[in-house]
């Protein structure tokens, strides 16, 4: 698998994500309040995610690709790193404000995200595969 191509799409997807965020916090959260805004957002940005997914397989030739669930779980590894890396070392966040978004009996859906970014890959790959 040529790991560049999956890390610039993943850079993508980061991008995409980040103006999803700030979009949340401008318009959707006085509107809605926070926790349904992030409940919103969260789920609103997975079908946007999955089609990028999509269109980035379809374009890359990689509908075949055995390595899309590898590409899946490094999207994760690196979600992962940049969210406590720049949300920890750079935004300052406290931990404790990082991890309350994986608290999904808290009504936050993060996790159902991140396991929605992990399988985007491989599922493109089976409903493009010829």
């Amino acid at each position: 698998m040529p790991w560049l191509p999956a890390t610039l799409m993943w850079l993508l997807l980061c991008v995409v994500a980040v103006l999803a965020g700030t979009f949340r916090e401008k318009v959707l959260a006085p509107r809605l309040g926070g926790l349904l805004a992030h409940q919103a957002g969260t789920l609103g940005l997975i079908p946007v995610v999955f089609g990028l997914t999509c269109l980035w397989v379809g374009l890359a030739d990689l509908e075949a690709s055995p390595f899309l669930p590898e590409v899946g779980r490094y999207w994760l590894l690196l979600t992962i790193i940049f969210e406590f890396g720049f949300g920890g070392l750079v935004m300052r966040h406290p931990l404790r404000q990082i991890l309350a978004d994986y608290n999904i009996f808290q009504g936050r859906l993060w996790p159902v995200f991140l396991a929605a970014l992990t399988l985007c890959p491989p599922v493109a790959g089976r409903l493009l595969a010829p």
